[in-house]
């Protein structure tokens, strides 16, 4: 289903689960909007009415984050937690590093570092 999916926006099929990165920040982005779910049938939500058209497939849960400025980047593994939660400093210097450069697609390095 994600293939097809990713054939219809555009873009590159997902990698197989084999190969997905797990435990790492993959990519970086800004968050436009927060909408909150309207309750559905037996404890589920669906998009809210100002959710737009293209993006209604792929709302799930209570909320959902509109991004913008979405942008890969070489991974970059780091412990994560539940919810939100705040990046060490130091991960977030090598993440505005790997911003400023190409992503170049899995196995890349970085001026010599594998990340």
């Amino acid at each position: 289903m994600l293939r097809r999916e990713a054939d219809e926006c555009g873009l590159p099929a997902p990698p197989p689960v084999t190969e997905i990165v797990r435990g790492a920040i993959v990519a970086l982005a800004r968050i436009d909007a927060v909408l909150v779910g309207e309750p559905g049938l037996l404890g589920t939500y669906h998009a809210p009415a100002e959710t737009p058209a293209d993006q209604v497939r792929w709302f799930a849960g209570r909320f959902g984050w509109l991004l913008g400025d979405v942008e890969l980047v070489e991974p970059v593994r780091v412990r994560g937690a539940m919810g939100l939660w705040r990046v060490p400093d130091d991960v977030v210097a090598l993440l505005r590093l790997l911003a400023e450069a190409p992503y170049a697609g899995p196995g890349a390095t970085l001026r010599g570092w594998r990340v």
